[in-house]
């Protein structure tokens, strides 16, 4: 519920017609609803948290990988929860891939991850890939 009521203030001469902080009208006689403002603004308050969240800055180093034909970068993510958030963000991106301990890399494959304990790591093909992910996770810190 968004801003408080006071009935007890209601006069005649206004009509029997309260305001509340927000200025959504109610009459003495109906109960409290929802109006379309308050699920607009709950709605608003969602997406907004959810921006917030993504516009943070992902703690990752980049390095380059030993020359071969599959990948140039390597991205370290500490925390496995970043970790897992960038798997998913990029299993949206570009589709889903392996686990380089236990395939071969196929040709074409934008990213591939290893998970060791306490060591996430991800591979990107090439520029393109790591320009579009610096762009969503920031630069590396």
């Amino acid at each position: 519920m968004y801003g408080t009521w006071n009935l007890n203030k209601i006069s005649l001469k206004e009509g029997g017609v309260a305001f509340n902080t927000q200025g959504c009208v109610r009459t003495a006689l109906q109960p409290f609803m929802k109006t379309q403002h308050d699920y607009w603004k709950e709605a608003h308050d969602r997406v907004m948290a959810e921006i917030a969240a993504l516009s943070k800055t992902m703690n990752y180093t980049v390095e380059d990988t030993v020359p071969n034909k599959h990948f140039k970068y390597i991205i370290d993510v500490p925390n496995m929860l970043d970790f897992h958030n960038t798997r998913k963000w990029l299993s949206d991106t570009y589709g889903y891939t392996e686990d380089l301990k236990k395939d071969q890399p196929k040709e074409n494959v934008y990213w591939a991850f290893t998970v060791n304990w306490r060591d996430h790591k991800i591979y990107l093909r090439g520029d393109e890939e790591l320009s579009w992910f610096k762009i969503r996770y920031g630069e590396a810190q």
